[in-house]
């Protein structure tokens, strides 16, 4: 069942000619047109008593379908005008199901303003039916009886709201759904009325761009950094044949999709083609080729910012974090996760670079609070702060932590990482006080810079390998401090242990080394 919200003034009404879609009828009052054209269900009448009584019976009369009214509060005071907003929302309320139509011919002085924000309301609340439309009765200036007066189709105004909608959602949150439902419905009616007359529908679809944008939205939001910056796969080479192994990244497919779209649609929804021209620059700075060099860097810390001016705290946090141990990689290997020549081992070093200076570490704490919701204990003066809140303060403490990390991100971009407060070449120790060990590991070709007894954790510097059979602290020390840690394991048999071993009886028995990274729980995240 349609639903007609009509208004109704004071006005001395003429018998006009209202026309629509080539039916006519000629009425004092367009609702009774627009019953004749749309044969609504019921009636919903918005008027002040004063014009009640001089229309609302005679209106009434012509009516074949129920008609309910609505009172508006005289005058324009602000509790007036208050009230009267609170009555339009009443009278637009109908089922989501139900189709509704807005007539706001005879809507008085600010009365269809009032309307059209209340539908803007209603439709920002997910409140307002699918199928809505507004309409207006164009009556000649000045009216005579029997004057042809057309009735204009106004829902395309709507149509611009939902879209606005879509693109501010999109915007500040990254959720692409109701702006890929307006895109989708723009796309039917075009293609629709390019079929009535007689043109090509098929060039206008926005497949690629609803494509593009799911694409975006959803690598956005699952964190997928090097899918929205650099793409997934490598390049061919040049002259190569064969299908491409590199898919583009989503933040450059969508700039694509957005000026094809855009570029095809600009004469019939030029309030479209704006708001999309603004996405288009917002994700722009995301495009890059590598995460190793300066734009790739930068990409980075605009993605950071995305996500802080969104409010999106952790997803800006983990950015920033991620973004300023790329600044430690030797190149694309420890950069750049979906492209082949990327390594683990690589990413592994710009980590302990990045980690192993105290200021970096206490830099990213503020990531760790942030990515477990403030469970685990935490120790130090300047998280303590951080989370010591007098809820009276503007801001939480942890924004403007926030701000600070990304803020340092950005320094180290422009003058380069922090550098490390060692200055010798990475060593290779191993720590042991027996004879048959040493002579072992010269069987086995090992460059050992240094044999030690004993392990002073405090003189290792990152890329320091230490080999030995420690005891998990220490191990987790020189972790900690950058360094590396191979375990020298063999299967010793009972009646063996408890004495030193020879270099053969250590070949005899599987002597191998292992690489191992112990982290404590309060650092692991770091």
């Amino acid at each position: 069942m349609t639903t007609l919200v009509t208004f109704l003034g004071t006005g001395n009404y003429k018998p006009l000619n209202y026309k629509w879609e080539g039916d006519s009828c000629l009425t004092r009052y367009v609702a009774k047109a627009l019953e004749r054209f749309h044969a609504p269900g019921e009636v919903r009448i918005l008027a002040t008593e004063t014009a009640l009584s001089a229309h609302g019976a005679a209106l009434r009369a012509e009516l074949s379908a129920p008609a309910r009214t609505f009172s508006l509060p005289e005058g324009a005071d602000p509790d007036s005008l208050r009230d009267q907003f609170a009555v339009f929302l009443e009278a637009l309320e109908v089922p989501r199901d139900r189709p509704l139509i807005v007539d706001i011919t005879h809507g008085f002085r600010a009365q269809p303003f009032f309307a059209a924000t209340a539908l803007a309301a209603l439709q920002a609340a997910g409140r307002l039916p699918a199928e809505t439309r507004i309409v207006y009765g164009a009556a000649p200036t000045p009216p005579t009886e029997g004057a042809e007066a057309p009735i204009w189709e106004l829902t395309p105004f709507l149509h611009r709201l939902q879209e606005a909608f879509g693109v501010i959602i999109f915007q500040r949150t990254g959720d692409a759904g109701l702006l890929i439902e307006s895109l989708k419905a723009a796309d039917r009616r075009l293609r629709s009325r390019l079929r009535k007359q007689g043109g090509d529908p098929g060039a206008l679809q926005a497949k690629g761009l609803v494509q593009a944008l799911k694409r975006f939205s959803t690598e956005m939001q699952l964190l997928r950094i090097p899918a929205l910056t650099i793409g997934i796969g490598d390049s061919p080479p040049p002259g190569a044949k064969g299908k491409k192994r590199r898919r583009e990244s989503s933040s450059l497919k969508l700039r694509e999709a957005l000026a094809a779209y855009g570029a095809a649609c600009r004469d019939e929804h030029p309030v479209l083609a704006l708001l999309l021209e603004e996405i288009k620059e917002q994700i722009a700075p995301l495009e890059c080729e590598t995460l190793a060099d300066r734009k790739g860097h930068e990409a980075l810390l605009h993605l950071a910012r995305l996500f802080l001016e969104r409010g999106q705290y952790a997803e800006a946090a983990n950015v920033a974090r991620e973004g300023l141990v790329t600044l430690y990689a030797d190149g694309p290997e420890g950069t750049d996760a979906t492209r082949s020549v990327f390594s683990k081992e690589a990413r592994r070093r710009a980590e302990t670079r990045f980690t192993s200076i105290e200021a970096n570490r206490k830099l990213v704490k503020i990531r760790n609070i942030l990515e477990h919701c403030d469970f685990r204990e935490y120790k130090g003066d300047e998280v303590a702060q951080a989370l010591s809140w007098n809820p009276n303060e503007p801001e939480h403490p942890l924004e403007g932590a926030l701000e600070g990390l990304i803020n340092e991100f950005e320094r180290q971009i422009r003058e380069g990482p922090r550098k490390p407060t060692y200055a010798t070449a990475p060593r290779t120790l191993f720590v042991t006080r027996h004879g048959g060990a040493r002579e072992w590991a010269a069987r086995q070709g090992l460059r050992v810079d240094e044999f030690l007894a004993h392990l002073d954790p405090r003189s290792i510097n990152p890329g320091d390998l230490v080999i030995g059979s420690l005891p998990v602290h220490l191990v987790a020390e020189i972790c900690r401090r950058g360094g590396r840690y191979k375990h020298l394991s063999m299967q010793v048999p009972p009646e063996a242990r408890g004495r030193e071993l020879t270099a053969e009886e250590m070949e005899r028995y599987g002597a191998r080394l292992e690489e191992f990274r112990v982290t404590r729980p309060d650092e692991e995240d770091e």
